[in-house]
């Protein structure tokens, strides 16, 4: 691992093979810092020896993003026909909202519908 785009890589950890995917990596995941591009390259090891090393790999940690807050309805915008409803993006940093969904209820079940997915 690196932390910087330029210069040399050095061996973070070496987990044990008993040790779960998710045990190492919530240690690696403790050991970095949120918000900082992490530059990775890996190998294997097996009794013959390590495998060729990887492709750099770029990772950033990051921090749970903010839930969007409650949408609102413009009624000088929305008719019998139309609802129009908006919210403001979530401020998350370096992670992009990717988009929104959209339910309906006929208001017959409790049964919800998803009508958009943007």
């Amino acid at each position: 691992m690196k932390e910087t785009s330029s210069g040399t890589y050095a061996q973070v950890n070496v987990f044990a093979v008993t040790e779960t995917l998710e045990v190492q990596l919530t240690k690696l995941a403790n050991s970095m810092t949120t918000g900082k591009k992490y530059f990775f390259r890996y190998t294997a090891k097996n009794t013959v020896g390590y495998s060729a090393i990887s492709d750099e790999s770029v990772f950033a940690l990051a921090a749970y993003p903010a839930a969007p807050s409650a949408p609102s309805k413009d009624d000088s915008k929305s008719s019998l026909t139309s609802i129009y409803v908006s919210w403001p993006l979530v401020a998350d940093g370096d992670i992009v909202t990717l988009g929104y969904r959209l339910y309906i209820d006929s208001g017959n079940d409790g049964n919800y519908t998803r009508i958009l997915d943007g």
